[in-house]
């Protein structure tokens, strides 16, 4: 019998899509250090989340196909919408 374990994505890989820490944090600084501007980070953060690495092919190739790669990838896709719909919305706070 597999293990589950092996029938996960890699921890980074799930960790994409999600709005870190990281990001938010950069975010609320970014005004102070002159960087870059609030702008700019959210227009990346949503090319990010346009392009998910790993989103339609899950894992190393024994994991295509597989009923929990399958599971995982649907379960991140309303993610990253509600991630989406949260940069819009900063977006228009913003300007």
């Amino acid at each position: 019998m597999r293990s589950v374990s092996s029938a996960l994505p890699a921890k980074e890989t799930a960790h994409e899509y999600e709005l870190d820490q990281e990001f938010l944090s950069k975010l609320a600084l970014v005004p102070l250090t002159g960087a870059a501007d609030r702008m700019t980070l959210i227009n990346r953060q949503r090319r990010h989340c346009h392009n998910p690495r790993g989103l339609s092919d899950p894992g190393h190739p024994g994991q295509r196909g597989s009923l929990v790669a399958s599971l995982l990838v649907a379960g991140a896709r309303p993610h990253l919408q509600a991630d989406l719909e949260w940069l819009d919305r900063r977006q228009e706070a913003l300007t």
